[in-house]
């Protein structure tokens, strides 16, 4: 909620519970109809109704992994989940071959990315942070790094094993 003596100095208060209201709202609408459960709703409508400061709508319930479900449904966030599992397993073990190999340069770039990755999924969580294309692209064009420095780790073990 939104609460002002003066509308000049608006802040915000209480964003926890209208959050919790958000999150029940949307897993409410979810339930309530198969093709919202299964498929997700349409790309573009608002999945909350609520206005923020200066009458501007709030569209989203302000959490990645509830904004995945609603768009794509429970088919589109088990391949969401499968997709970030996966990338998660190829960051150790390039993490764990570029301690093996040695590479202490590609290990450094893992950790900061990793952090990076870390941030962004537990942000995820009060957010839906990968909706702002300026966060997203960011996020992908560093799992791009990562599975190309997975790659090289990969071929260096290859190379090293014949």
């Amino acid at each position: 909620g939104y609460n002002y003596e003066n509308e000049i100095f608006e802040t915000t208060s209480d964003t926890a519970n209208l959050r919790l209201v958000f999150w029940k709202f949307v897993i409410k609408t979810q339930f309530s109809n198969i093709n919202f459960l299964i498929f997700g709703q349409d790309y573009g409508a608002p999945l909350v109704f609520f206005k923020s400061v200066g009458g501007i709508p709030v569209r989203e319930p302000h959490n990645m992994y509830l904004t995945v479900f609603a768009r794509t449904g429970i088919f589109g966030l088990m391949i969401f989940l499968i997709i970030h599992f996966k990338l998660l397993s190829i960051w150790i073990q390039s993490y764990k071959l570029s301690l093996i190999q040695k590479k202490y340069t590609d290990n450094k770039i893992l950790v900061f990315l990793g952090i990076y990755f870390l941030f962004i999924y537990i942000i995820g969580l009060t957010d839906s942070i990968l909706v702002a294309n300026y966060y997203s692209i960011v996020f992908n064009i560093f799992w791009g790094w990562v599975i190309a420095i997975h790659y090289k780790l990969k071929k260096n073990e290859n190379s090293s094993n014949t």
